[in-house]
């Protein structure tokens, strides 16, 4: 999972906005990340395909609040993570644990 960190490094409970769908598209594709053609959506959500990934997009009144990243190849997927991560300034998530990089 990606998102946006709060202000300061203090822990809230309200996550910030990552931008709205298009900024988020946006950044994805400096990353060779982008929807597949097909121009569907999965319950509501954008789909995009990249090097190693499968990015899952909800949109919340006009605001992306946080993604779901799917690894499919580690070899290729965690440099663009990383990248993408450093260049915007949003965290990476394991949801299963907590732990937070980036």
């Amino acid at each position: 999972m990606l998102k946006a960190p709060p202000e300061g490094g203090a822990p809230v409970t309200d996550m910030l906005p990552m931008g709205s769908l298009r900024e988020v598209m946006e950044a994805f594709a400096s990353f060779n990340t982008a929807e597949d053609g097909s121009g569907r959506k999965s319950g509501g959500m954008t789909i995009l395909h990249g090097p190693g990934i499968v990015v899952e997009i909800p949109e919340l009144d006009g605001k992306v609040m946080q993604v779901l990243v799917t690894v499919k190849d580690e070899d290729l997927a965690w440099s663009v993570l990383w990248r993408l991560s450093r260049k915007h300034g949003w965290r990476m998530m394991d949801p299963n644990t907590g732990q937070t990089f980036g």
